[in-house]
């Protein structure tokens, strides 16, 4: 923003660069979505608490007509920032983003040349933000997983297969879709059969991402939660991002394991998760 004032005869310039920060925090605040009971909360556009954000603004001049640096404003780090899900909220109000997707949406549409008033049209914005937003999920996974059962006795491979999973491709948005598995060596406690296959749902909504770095989540929550001698876990997906662009090749399958404890250090471990699981 350019401000220009005449003191004494002299013309001033005043750049002031707080106004442009001012208007870049208030246009990221009340970043929050709801869906049903839950909360889908979307991370600021901006990473405010990876670095300093300073802004220099000179709006004095010194004899000669020099500029003179005045003021310098620092943002702090936000501890609330560095949550894997940062709320940003304005005061007591939280805004929900839906109609600003479908807006952009709109948008996208009009600029491709399409009839945005086409019937078969008008609910398409609704429809991508509704998408979009079920792939960007916050999930508890202490809640997810329970509390489980103590069960000492219980020292052999437990193992689950042809779990139904999807995400979203973090580079083009698209969905894969396939089938995990998970087997673990309990070590004084077990988890409700279907609290492997809600893990499995969960981390492939959390955020777009990519399908190994979803199977290192799953094994490192299913790690630090349950506390096991060892666990696997094995993903085999179709990207869609294949499939219908760029190499253009469907039913080509992304296979993806991560091993934790014993699966990682004995061989015969991992022999015996794949022969039960059929591979």
């Amino acid at each position: 923003m350019q401000l220009r004032s005449q003191r004494g005869g002299q013309l001033l310039e005043c750049t002031s660069r707080l106004e442009l920060l001012k208007d870049l925090m208030n246009s990221i605040r009340g970043l929050k979505l709801w869906q049903g009971s839950g909360e889908l909360a979307i991370g600021s556009l901006v990473n405010l608490s990876s670095k300093k954000l300073q802004s220099s603004h000179n709006c004095m001049s010194s004899p000669g007509g020099q500029r003179k640096e005045t003021d310098t404003v620092m943002v702090k780090d936000n501890p609330n920032l560095h949550q894997q899900y940062p709320t940003i909220q304005h005061g007591a109000q939280v805004t929900d983003p839906t109609g600003e997707i479908e807006s952009h949406v709109r948008q996208i549409l009009d600029l491709l040349r399409l009839d945005i008033n086409d019937p078969s049209l008008m609910e398409t914005p609704r429809r991508v933000a509704k998408y979009l937003r079920e792939f960007r999920q916050k999930h508890d996974y202490r809640e997810i997983l329970g509390d489980g059962f103590k069960h000492p006795g219980a020292h052999g491979l437990i193992a689950q297969s042809n779990i139904p999973f999807r995400m979203a491709c973090e580079h083009h948005l698209l969905p894969a879709l396939g089938r995990a598995a998970i087997g673990y060596f309990p070590d004084e406690m077990v988890v409700g059969l279907s609290k492997l296959t809600r893990l499995v749902q969960a981390v492939g909504t959390e955020k777009p991402s990519l399908q190994e770095v979803v199977c290192d989540r799953i094994a490192d929550i299913f790690d630090e939660h349950v506390h096991p001698r060892g666990v696997i876990v094995t993903i085999r997906a179709e990207h869609s991002c294949m499939a219908c662009r760029g190499v253009n090749t469907p039913d080509v399958l992304t296979h993806t394991s991560s091993v934790r404890g014993l699966f990682r250090d004995v061989p015969q471990a991992r022999a015996e998760f794949f022969s039960l699981i059929g591979r």
